[in-house]
């Protein structure tokens, strides 16, 4: 079952970037390059870009300390493939969807409004900037501590990776683990931004009461 929903992970991107395509041809079609839509199809899928370009990276990175964690705790050692493409795949099947929802959730907090104005898009991606940034950040502490601190897991290194790569292993788990928890807090972090934004925006624009002098 999980091995033929790997195969189809490439005909499932294909699948997705022609929706998209078709959708944005559509969208194009009815309003010019002024089309919302368009535009929100295009900040999706750079959403989507950016979180995978990360995670290739990442990846690559960490394949690199531990190959144990990728060719044993991950089954990469039987895949057929190279061990960095291999990688390589995995790291797209863990991220693409990642960049999608935090994009989906920063339009869905973008949502027009009568009562409070829209955050343009430059402000919508700086924002959007920020889960890669909590992540990075979240996995240089996380993964040193997986080190130091033992949950649990130090026994299970040792049985995957032996006493010579025990720390490797932990080191590569926890810059994981702090990856994707920082993706999670740093999207939060961004949906919550995004939505004050637009209400401190919102007071901004709000008439004076009547008599009330404007500020200088």
């Amino acid at each position: 079952m999980m091995d033929a929903y790997d195969k189809a992970l490439p005909y499932r991107l294909v699948f997705g970037l022609c929706f998209f395509a078709a959708m944005a041809a559509w969208a194009y079609s009815r309003e010019g390059w002024e089309s919302k839509r368009l535009s929100e199809y295009a900040f999706l899928l750079a959403a989507m870009f950016a979180s995978i370009a990360y995670a290739v990276a990442h990846d690559q990175l960490t394949a690199t300390i531990s190959s144990e964690y990728f060719l044993i705790a991950k089954g990469l050692q039987q895949d057929p493939r190279p061990y960095r493409l291999a990688v390589a795949i995995l790291a797209v099947k863990g991220s693409y969807w990642v960049g999608l929802v935090i994009g989906t959730a920063l339009l869905v907090a973008n949502n027009p409004s009568q009562r409070i104005p829209q955050l343009p898009y430059a402000t919508l991606a700086r924002l959007a900037a920020l889960p890669l940034s909590a992540a990075a950040v979240a996995a240089s502490f996380v993964g040193p501590l997986f080190t130091l601190l033992d949950f649990g897991q130090r026994s299970t290194a040792v049985a995957v990776a032996g006493q010579e790569g025990a720390h490797r292993f932990l080191l590569v788990w926890g810059i994981h683990a702090g990856s994707y928890l920082g993706a999670l807090l740093g999207g939060t972090a961004a949906v919550v931004l995004a939505i004050r934004r637009r209400r401190v925006g919102a007071r901004a624009l709000a008439p004076l009461p009547r008599g009330q002098p404007a500020s200088p």
